[in-house]
């Protein structure tokens, strides 16, 4: 199964989450923080639902022109 570059980033955050917890950790907090921001925007990008909805002009009398 081919993760996707969000999948992988929160693989990393947990992997690193768990290290902060042992205070096993090499990382910085700033890494941490740059790793949640970049799965915001990596989860941010996956397409979403959009409705379009067709909305016809009125046509306007002779008279109006």
């Amino acid at each position: 199964m081919k993760l996707t570059r969000a999948q992988k980033v929160e693989q990393i955050l947990q992997k690193l989450e768990t290290a902060f917890a042992e205070q096993q950790v090499k990382a910085t907090l700033a890494d941490y923080i740059r790793l949640v921001q970049l799965r915001k925007e990596l989860v941010d990008e996956e397409p979403r639902e959009i409705k379009v909805t067709w909305v016809e002009a009125e046509k306007k009398s002779d008279s109006e022109e």
